[in-house]
Parts: C-alpha cells; structure tokens; sequence
C-alpha cells in the first residue's frame, strides 16, 4: 500500500473516531457567560451555573432552568456542541431565554422561541456574536 493511501487511511479512521465518539469541548462554559453577560448584555443577567452535560435523553443541544427560588442552571450538551465555538452559540442562545423568560421550575415551560427571544438572538448576531457559527 502507498504511502499515501496509509495517510489518507489514518486521517479517515481519525474522522470516524471523532464522529463515533465525539469530540467535547473542554472549555469553562461559566468564563463565557460572564464575558457574554457583560460584552452582550451590559451585565443584565443574574449569576448562573453554567456546566457540561449530556442531554440525550431529551433531545436538547443545551438547556436552561430558571427556577422560582432565583437560581438559574444551563446544561450544555457535549456531544451534540463538537467545538467550543459551536458551544459557545448554544450558550448565548440559552443567554437570550435568561434574558426573556419568566421564572419556571423547567425547561421550556413557557413560550420558549417567542418574538422576544427571536429579537435577542437578532441582536447578538448583529453585534457579531455568532460570528463563525451562522
């Protein structure tokens, strides 16, 4: 077998392993929200806990809870968010349900895709948040 024929072997089984077992984002989610809180959102949201998760078992790329005692918990999904960048986009989409949403105990418990949070994603990506991502 030619050398080339190995190489292009290897980069392909590389590939296949990446797909097969996905290639997580190691970065702190909880850095991002606190640099996109105060570049995007003029510091408006309240604190919240920001972490790794797996969702599979609901379908979701990321998720938020913003729960009536005032906490906030956003779960961003490893597998289905392959690069940080593509974490990152998911993280202020979650950003914008904060920044909209009333207190629930759940996810998706209220309108969740509204015109508000239509207009807050509108305004991250004219502001060049979702630059490199759509």
């Amino acid at each position: 077998m030619k050398l080339r024929w190995k190489i292009l072997l290897v980069i392909a089984a590389a590939a296949l392993c990446v797909y097969a077992f996905g290639a997580t984002p190691r970065a702190n989610m909880k850095k991002f929200y606190d640099g996109y809180n105060e570049e995007y959102f003029a510091n408006s949201l309240p604190d919240a806990t920001v972490s790794w998760g797996d969702l599979t078992s609901i379908g979701d790329i990321a998720v938020t809870y913003l729960h009536k005692d005032g906490t906030i918990d956003i779960i961003v999904d490893r597998r289905k968010n392959p690069s940080t960048r593509q974490a990152q986009a998911s993280l202020l989409h979650e950003m914008c349900h904060v920044a909209t949403w009333p207190a629930s105990d759940g996810p998706k418990d209220d309108p969740d895709h509204g015109a508000k949070h239509e207009a807050c994603m509108l305004r991250l990506a004219e502001q060049g948040a979702m630059k490199g991502v759509w």
